[in-house]
């Protein structure tokens, strides 16, 4: 099959850094036709880059993918390695509710293959977007509190919420919305999470079913755009326009949106820029693992 040609082709840049942290258990993949057509997966391997050529990936998509790894957890790398295997193999969406079930059943069998019910469990935030070139249209889906964001010259807009339990709170009407304005500024934990689903123990307690598996935990909650009621949508679709940028973000990018938008324009979209971005944050003060997928 021919490569799809664009004269303003779609620029990719992924970055990720284990900070002032012993370890890193951030990870991305991203899958795209290389020069020459070439369909090939760039990805973090155990902290490890590596690429590997994709012959059934579509020449006409990008796949860009998030991951941050639960702090409080132990090693969740080999789940986060069984999750990249499955999405190299997993072919493009195009629709946010065929996007929500593939993150939906990438949990579900995670959770069976590696939850243990115990509050250590191996969970995961992600963020995932496949983005056709032929439409500029990103198709997304998150769970956790890894971000993204679409900015053009002078705005950068926040397109996802992070799954806490004050969310949830507002999103079902449990609390008003100034009540959710004042505990959003709060520190807050997530509420759930890949390959290990939802509860308590992000808080650092024990969990509330005791040990074993509870297989409640084998759903998560995926809002998605377009459905009745929904406020807030986890799984989306979105034009990125030309002279539009989407950027992923783990949650250690801690400074104001304001700030990276300022060195996305004056850099361009670049691997330099990615690692400034990531260069600033860590001299904010920043103590998390950075990572991050800048395409545009």
């Amino acid at each position: 099959m021919k490569a799809y040609q664009d004269k303003d082709p779609l620029k990719v840049f992924a970055q990720t850094s284990a900070g002032r942290r012993r370890r890193n258990d951030d990870a991305y993949l991203v899958m795209r036709s290389v020069e020459g057509g070439v369909p090939l997966a760039s990805y973090i391997d155990t902290g490890t880059l590596k690429r590997k050529f994709v012959p059934q990936w579509s020449h006409e998509h990008v796949r860009a993918v998030l991951i941050d790894g639960v702090g409080g957890h132990k090693d969740p790398v080999t789940a986060i390695n069984a999750a990249i295997d499955r999405l190299l193999v997993i072919p493009p969406q195009d629709s946010p509710d065929a996007m929500a079930e593939v993150v939906m059943e990438l949990h579900r069998w995670l959770f069976e293959a590696f939850a243990t019910g115990s509050h250590l469990d191996p969970g995961f935030a992600l963020l995932i977007a496949d983005i056709s070139l032929r439409s500029r249209m990103a198709t997304m889906a998150h769970v956790g509190d890894c971000r993204a964001y679409r900015l053009d010259q002078n705005t950068a807009e926040r397109l996802t919420h992070d799954h806490t339990p004050v969310e949830f709170k507002w999103r079902d009407g449990q609390i008003s919305d100034d009540e959710y304005a004042v505990l959003t500024q709060e520190k807050q934990v997530i509420a759930q999470a890949m390959a290990y689903g939802p509860g308590r123990p992000f808080s650092g307690n024990e969990d509330e079913h005791g040990p074993g598996i509870d297989q409640r935990k084998a759903k998560i909650r995926i809002d998605v755009q377009g459905h009745a009621g929904v406020l807030h949508a986890d799984a989306m679709r979105l034009n990125l326009a030309r002279g539009e940028y989407l950027l992923l973000a783990t949650d250690g990018l801690n400074y104001g949106s304001d700030q990276f938008l300022s060195i996305i324009n004056g850099m361009g979209v670049s691997q330099s820029t990615v690692n400034e971005l990531i260069r600033l944050a860590f001299s904010s003060g920043s103590e998390d693992n950075i990572t991050l997928v800048l395409c545009g």
